[in-house]
């Protein structure tokens, strides 16, 4: 066989290591992707029952509580920033009420009008 022959040959080795490689590489990105995305959704994408988790230290469990941990390590800033996100939560949540509540009473006045 040739050098000429041999660096051919060597050339297309190369090549189709070099195939294996990107394919590898792109079949544990994309299994990466799969494992980020499932577990995403298995923590927003689900029924949380009312329990909505604000970073590591604070959680505001809907129409009831707000706990913030309040470490020596937490600032007086960072403590402030998760009571502001359990007060937009508690917002959203009575305002939600407040809808439902006049819904109800609207359905049920309309049923003793038609008699039902």
């Amino acid at each position: 066989m040739s050098e000429w022959e041999k660096g051919v040959e060597n050339n297309i080795d190369n090549s189709i290591n070099e195939n294996r490689h990107r394919m590898m590489t792109l079949f544990i990105g994309a299994l990466v992707i799969g494992l980020i995305l499932t577990v995403s959704y298995a923590f927003i994408g689900t029924n949380n029952d009312g329990i909505h988790p604000i970073g590591k230290n604070a959680v505001y469990i809907a129409g009831e509580v707000c706990t913030v941990n309040a470490g020596m390590e937490r600032t007086p800033e960072e403590l402030r920033k998760d009571f502001d996100v359990c007060e937009k939560l508690h917002n959203g949540y009575y305002a939600n009420a407040q809808r439902t509540e006049v819904t109800e009473i609207i359905f049920t006045e309309a049923e003793v009008v038609s008699g039902k």
